[in-house]
């Protein structure tokens, strides 16, 4: 409970002011200082004295807190409308897209790759034809050249194991724009997720799914890929998430799918406000309010 009036208002709104930056302005945070804010105002407090020393400071600190979460949380979305700054919502070289012009997020469009990823969709519990089939067949808003994600198999003889990278199986394996995979570059490049092996063979503490970004289907699991390898027809390679590993296994296992477009389709999700550009705005409305109560408390100080 955030105070809304008293002698102790100063106090408990610089403190709801520090709370929000040690919580670096997570949401919860963020709307409690708002609301601490809000109250201390005349507007939403009948009782309080516009007389009182406090005005100034306590709204002053109280919306200065606001204004900062308001501005860290604008920082956690970049210019092309994806999460970027928050450890929680890392999303590196992916570009958000609209499909349908309703001004939502649908998908990701990867430069490097030419590739848009559908990101509110997916598939569970099938196998690898049903999981390909399932992709083939899908129309996404009138998009409907979809595939399972592939990769490369270098040396096309099937899976090279690996725990320090570079190949097409194993830990940490080859997420290059020209012979890796679309599903381990996801993984690891696009949203910063760590394999149970760092590239030295040491384990991580920090490994795994940690991070989805905006993809809603994607979990901790298996992944079918789309590429088999010539050597064996009847399995197929696949990317876990659980440990960041990718491998082969025979294509009757029931897994999870996500769904690729070659090239870029859909529109860039519109830009959004600067940080800098919120928190100026804000910063001019507690001036505002400072400069319209200094000559009010004068003039009840005359009249007193």
């Amino acid at each position: 409970m955030w105070p809304s009036r008293g002698r102790f208002g100063l106090k408990h709104a610089y403190f709801a002011h520090l709370k929000c930056m040690a919580c670096h302005c997570r949401s919860d945070c963020g709307q409690k200082v708002q609301g601490g804010a809000a109250a201390l105002l005349p507007a939403a407090n009948p009782n309080f004295k516009t007389t009182d020393a406090v005005m100034n400071h306590s709204v002053f600190f109280a919306l200065i807190a606001a204004a900062s979460c308001t501005a860290a949380a604008a920082a956690t979305v970049d210019a092309t409308g994806n999460p970027s700054a928050s450890p929680g919502h890392l999303l590196k070289g992916l570009e958000a897209r609209d499909f349908n012009r309703d001004g939502t997020l649908d998908g990701y469009f990867d430069r490097e790759l030419n590739i848009t990823w559908w990101a509110k969709g997916g598939v569970s519990q099938s196998n690898w034809s049903q999981a390909k089939d399932w992709a083939a067949n899908l129309d996404v808003f009138g998009f409907d050249d979809w595939r399972l994600p592939t990769a490369t198999d270098h040396g096309n003889d099937g899976c090279n194991w690996s725990v320090t990278g570079g190949t097409d199986c194993g830990h940490n394996v080859d997420i290059s724009a020209a012979n890796g995979s679309e599903m381990a570059r996801l993984f690891h490049f696009n949203l910063g997720n760590k394999s149970y092996f760092d590239l030295s063979g040491r384990p991580n503490t920090d490994y795994g799914l940690k991070n989805a970004g905006g993809f809603s289907q994607l979990v901790e699991g298996f992944y079918w890929m789309g590429l088999t390898p010539q050597s064996n027809p009847q399995v197929a390679w696949y990317f876990n998430t659980v440990g960041g590993i990718q491998l082969v296994f025979t294509k009757q296992s029931p897994m999870h799918a996500l769904a690729v477009a070659d090239g870029d389709i859909g529109e860039p999700i519109a830009e959004v406000p600067e940080p800098q550009t919120e928190l100026l705005a804000s910063l001019g409305v507690i001036a505002l309010i400072a400069r319209r109560e200094k000559p009010r408390r004068n003039m009840q100080s005359l009249v007193a």
